[in-house]
């Protein structure tokens, strides 16, 4: 019952009335439920708007480009082909491999 009479500060009474209300209407009477009721009640408060500066804003948007990706899962004979340069690598499936 305190934490409930603790919420009138920070609620209108009649805010704290009508939770209880919907509490009891719901055969509940624990203090958590009629908190919980209260703070689904209030609306959210509004998110803080940021301004981005001009120093960090991009200049062109970056496109996505899978292809790179798409090549280095192409392997073949222990070699990975890349699309700007050709990386070889040593294929682990000799002998004791990894």
């Amino acid at each position: 019952m305190v934490d409930i009479l603790g919420a009138v500060l920070t609620d209108v009474l009649d805010a704290v009335d009508a939770a209880w209300a919907e509490a009891l209407s719901n055969g509940v009477h624990f203090a958590g439920v009629v908190l919980n009721i209260l703070a689904r009640r209030q609306e959210p408060e509004a998110p803080v708007t940021i301004t981005t500066p001009d120093a960090l804003r991009l200049n062109c948007e970056p496109a996505a480009n899978c292809d790179l990706y798409d090549s280095l899962r192409r392997q073949t004979n222990g070699t990975i082909s890349c699309a700007e340069r050709n990386v070889t690598a040593k294929a682990l499936r000799d002998g004791g491999g990894l």
